[in-house]
């Protein structure tokens, strides 16, 4: 199989040190995060269609290579990361395409389904259809924009018979989570595909392409229809780029943030081959799972490397994983439906100690700037495959598949608790502390909680620490998206809730905030109002082996996410406001495995 070039710094600093630990395979198969901002995957940390007036999220990604190469994006909500939409966009080469979301996709007016909107001519597979709304693109009715593309979100994997708890309606659960971007293939020049996405100005001007032939590529096709155009297709080098943005144009609010973006997601032999067949064999494929074994972390000076082999067979937590892809039903020994490894890769580049970030909350009605104040997105985006079991019986909406991890036991609802991997009331996979889904005292528990610890400073060095959960903290992480919100952040003239708008926030009180450094300038105001904090995963007796690798243990949750800062300078108006968008940093703890980390 050719491979193409485009390899990031990052891979070929593996290849020069080979600190720690041995690299299984091709030092540049070893997924990583990227550290020049392209890569062949990527998540986008949030995305929102909520509050009032509503946020909407933009996102943009392109192409930098002479290469077509087709994208999955696929929506999850923020509860369980169920899905809530999927496709594959066709880039051609040096192309962009880009998304924002709406709360009323389809134009409806009352009533109407939120989703996403695009103006865009690249390819999309589904494609477009005329007619009535469905859970793939389709034009919008003249009433807004002709020729204007859009798609709802779906509800189909969070509603009976796959319901999962969660108290929030379906309706509401699909207004805020995250998005996974993973590159499939990429084909050079004189090949079908090649032609059929490039585009091509037509006698009004305008420039398309024909998109022919890419319906094969769709949803539940047979793999035959597709063979000679996945025969030569190639693994997707490091070219993807994106960015993405947070708008509410009814305050005049808006920031951007950067997408966390793999390097080397897929790039063993035949990657490109399998995750088409993936594509075209299971709607749920492919995902992070479908990734490469093997994966490898820096330290902050991007110096020493951590390298590890994730051959799925591993046990964690106790509990006995899948082998690799050997022997398995599929085009050579190619797989569906269980956590091969793959996902692990992911997660250990992501997984950390703690968050650190600065906070802010800060009322004063009588200067110019009226209202500050800060909240914290805080994502787990590969959590759903290690919690998630309460999708049976349908196991592609799993991570794991019950029958071939324990064959002989009845995994249904009711059959005892803790009684196989795959039951409601099964020990999630290692690191993370509860299943989604649990059944307790008769009724379905739609969450899967961990808890943490926070110590907030204020700007003197005066800190404060509380543990979840305490008789004036009791709030947990219990879903996949969470926003902590540091007090209450309202309009001083209406009262109306200002900021992201969760469906899962965790309030810190006021009350629990370190003390003001300058009482006798401010008397009145006994707690501080800015500072900085940390957030820490690793003081869990529960959570102490880690995610184990065959080289290291990672310890912490795989977590990311950003600071959302808001300025109000005129209570009640649309103008005068801002807002920013400042990245965590985080802590991180490897060991060798055996060993404990002393965070």
């Amino acid at each position: 199989m050719k491979k193409l070039g485009h390899r990031t710094k990052l891979a070929g600093a593996v290849a020069a040190a080979m600190l720690g630990g041995s690299i299984a395979g091709s030092a540049s198969a070893n997924v990583s995060l990227t550290v020049d901002g392209f890569g062949d995957a990527g998540i986008v940390q949030y995305y929102t269609v909520k509050g009032e007036p509503a946020w909407q999220t933009f996102f943009r990604m392109f192409n930098n290579s002479d290469y077509a190469v087709a994208v999955k994006v696929r929506f999850r909500e923020g509860a369980n990361s169920r899905e809530t939409l999927d496709f594959v966009v066709w880039l051609s080469p040096h192309d962009s395409w880009h998304f924002w979301t709406t709360p009323d996709a389809n134009g409806s007016g009352p009533g109407a389904i939120p989703g996403i909107r695009t103006r865009d001519n690249s390819c999309i597979t589904p494609g477009p259809q005329f007619g009535s709304p469905t859970e793939t693109f389709g034009y919008v009715d003249d009433d807004i924009t002709s020729g204007m593309r859009y798609a709802n979100f779906k509800t189909s994997a969070i509603t009976p018979p796959y319901a999962d708890g969660t108290a929030l309606t379906a309706e509401e659960r699909v207004k805020e989570g995250h998005v996974e971007v993973i590159g499939l293939a990429a084909w050079e020049q004189n090949t079908p595909v090649y032609t059929s996405v490039s585009h091509e100005v037509n006698a009004n001007g305008d420039s398309k392409p024909s998109c022919a032939g890419l319906e094969d590529f769709a949803f539940g096709e047979p793999w035959g229809g597709i063979a000679d155009d996945a025969e030569v297709a190639l693994d997707v080098p490091n070219v993807l780029a994106m960015n993405a943005y947070l708008v509410r144009l009814g305050t005049g609010q808006g920031a951007g943030f950067e997408p966390v973006v793999l390097a080397n997601f897929a790039e063993e032999e035949d990657d490109a081959q399998r995750m088409l067949w993936e594509q075209v064999t299971d709607s749920q494929k492919p995902d992070l799972d479908s990734g490469g074994l093997y994966s490898f972390v820096t330290d902050v000076d991007n110096q020493v490397i951590y390298s590890d082999t994730w051959d799925g067979a591993l046990p964690v937590g106790g509990v006995p994983r899948e082998a690799g892809r050997e022997n398995l039903a599929g085009p050579n020994g190619w797989q569906l439906g269980t956590v091969r490894g793959g996902i692990d890769a992911v997660s250990a580049t992501l997984t950390r100690t703690a968050v650190v970030n600065e906070w802010i909350r800060r009322a004063t009605p009588d200067s110019i700037l009226q209202n500050t104040f800060s909240q914290w997105v805080v994502t787990f985006p590969t959590k759903n495959y290690y919690v998630d079991s309460f999708a049976d019986p349908i196991p592609t909406l799993m991570p794991f598949d019950i029958d071939n991890i324990y064959p002989t036991l009845d995994c249904s609802v009711g059959s005892g608790p803790d009684a196989c991997a795959g039951g409601p009331n099964a020990a999630p996979y290692a690191p993370f502390s509860e299943n989604y889904g649990q059944v307790l005292a008769g009724e379905t528990r739609g969450e899967s909680c961990d808890n943490f610890r926070m110590t907030m400073w204020n700007n003197d060095e005066q800190g404060v620490s509380f543990t979840s959960p305490t008789p004036t903290f009791p709030a947990k992480f219990c879903h996949e998206v969470n926003v902590i919100e540091f007090g209450e952040s309202r309009d001083l003239a209406s009262g109306i809730p200002l900021g992201l708008d969760a469906n899962f926030p965790v309030e810190i009180s006021e009350e629990l905030f370190p003390p003001n450094p300058n009482p006798s300038l401010e008397p009145g105001y006994p707690k501080a109002d800015m500072g900085w904090a940390r957030l820490q995963f690793w003081e869990n007796p529960a959570r102490t082996e880690g995610l184990i690798g065959t080289d290291y243990a990672y310890y912490g949750l795989p977590v990311t996410g950003f600071n959302f800062l808001l300025y109000q300078t005129r209570p009640g108006s649309a103008s005068g406001n801002a807002a920013m968008i400042v990245p965590h940093k985080y802590e991180r703890c490897v060991e060798n495995v055996g060993t404990q980390c002393d965070k």
